[in-house]
């Protein structure tokens, strides 16, 4: 008797959306409107990256940004109440339901509902990479928009 595999169920409460980007700008323009957005809904955001290094880049983009004053925010591993985290470890330090993934891998664990992505189309290497998410995200049954 063959087994039959059970249909993978859409997980319709975890949404990915895709940003094209093309440019460096483009990137810098999304995670400071995405992070406004947040701090002025008063929403918790938590912006993944990929090293100490990214980090303070990031720290430094929101501190500058926008030109009329600064985004506050913090860079924290540990537990915290900001609205606006930015970190490189795998936890999910200011508790978010969202996450703006600024790394190489898809983010499959079950603390955000809303992932935020780049589609980065700059060059080949980095829109494999943003496939190869697309590819696993697509897997594990999230909803995904293309913006």
């Amino acid at each position: 008797m063959s087994q039959i595999k059970p249909m993978k169920q859409p997980n319709k409460l975890r949404r990915v959306t895709f940003f094209q980007v093309k440019t460096p700008q483009e990137k810098f323009q999304l995670i400071i409107q995405k992070a406004t957005t947040y701090f002025e809904k008063k929403e918790p955001l938590l912006i993944w990256v990929k090293s100490k290094e990214a980090a303070k880049f990031t720290d430094h983009l929101l501190w500058n940004n926008p030109v009329e004053g600064f985004l506050p925010h913090t860079v924290k591993e540990t537990l915290c109440d900001d609205l606006i985290t930015i970190t490189h470890s795998s936890g999910n330090p200011n508790r978010s339901n969202t996450v703006f993934n600024l790394t190489t891998e898809a983010i499959l664990t079950p603390f955000f509902h809303n992932i935020y992505e780049f589609e980065d189309l700059s060059c080949t290497q980095k829109n494999h990479l943003a496939q190869k998410r697309y590819h696993a995200y697509k897997d594990a049954g999230f909803q995904i928009i293309s913006l």
